[in-house]
C-alpha cells in the first residue's frame, strides 16, 4: 500500500522486551513491526495501571512479531490492522 510505505518503521530486539503501557498502538498511516529476534524469544505487552484513552492515529498497521506474545494489555488500531506473528 502506497499509503503506508512512507511511515514505515521497526524495533527489533535481541531478547525479551516487555512493553508496559495504558496502551499500544501505530501513528496514523503508518507500518510498524516490533521484532523479538532468537529462538523463544517473547514480547510481552502489560497495562501501566493508567485507563486507555482514545487513540489518536487511524489507518495504521502494527506488527508483534516474536516466538511467543503475551497480550494483556490494550493494542490498538483504529481504522487499521494488527498482526501477532
Amino acid at each position: 500500500d502506497a499509503q503506508n510505505d512512507s511511515l514505515v518503521g521497526s524495533l527489533a530486539v535481541a531478547g525479551d522486551l516487555r512493553i508496559r503501557a495504558a496502551q499500544v498502538y501505530p501513528t496514523s498511516y503508518s507500518n510498524f513491526t516490533v521484532t523479538a529476534v532468537g529462538t523463544g524469544r517473547g514480547i510481552s505487552i502489560l497495562p501501566s495501571g493508567t485507563a486507555p484513552g482514545a487513540a489518536l492515529s487511524a489507518a495504521g498497521r502494527l506488527t508483534l512479531t516474536a516466538g511467543e506474545i503475551v497480550q494483556g494489555g490494550t493494542v490498538k488500531a483504529p481504522l487499521g490492522e494488527i498482526s501477532l506473528v
